[in-house]
């Protein structure tokens, strides 16, 4: 768990460091709180609720209907 808060550290760091304006960083910041809420929620439900949750997700973030 360790190393993959550590990885998770390094991979938000250079993608701030990609950032070049405030609304750039401002977008960042925003979808790492939507990730750290969707991580927590998975988290918290069965892992049949995992799947079709990130399922859902991609989804979205791929602009698909369900």
């Amino acid at each position: 768990m360790h190393d993959e808060v550590q990885r998770n550290h390094r991979i938000w760091v250079h993608m701030r460091s990609l950032c070049t304006t405030d609304e750039a960083r401002e977008s960042l910041a925003a979808y790492r709180v939507l990730m750290q809420e969707r991580e927590k929620k998975m988290a918290g439900g069965v892992k049949g609720a995992r799947v079709k949750e990130k399922q859902g997700f991609f989804q979205a973030l791929m602009g698909k209907k369900k």
